[in-house]
């Protein structure tokens, strides 16, 4: 399980990495995966990081599906960001 706080998504504001501010990005996340991704996967996950409301516990396959679609519809920054998640989550085993 990777654990996300879309509420208060840390967002890297440099290359380096070194420098980062805090949003809650639920409802961009939740449109993009709504208006882009294909079939009921992503409309229930859409739903449920809309819905959520703190840490959310995310399966492999929810984090894939949002790696499958950030790597064509996000900007950079956003997709580092989502990658040190699961970094993080996979340091921590």
């Amino acid at each position: 399980m990777i654990k996300i706080d879309f509420t208060k998504f840390v967002v890297f504001t440099d290359l380096a990495h070194t420098k980062s501010n805090t949003y809650d990005i639920r409802e961009q996340i939740a449109d993009e995966l709504y208006q882009k991704g294909s079939g009921i996967p992503y409309h229930a996950l859409a739903l449920k990081i809309y819905n959520s409301e703190g840490e959310l516990e995310l399966s492999e396959k929810e984090f894939d599906l949002i790696m499958k679609l950030a790597e064509v519809c996000f900007a950079p920054y956003i997709i580092d960001s989502l990658k040190s998640y699961n970094k993080d989550k996979n340091e921590g085993e």
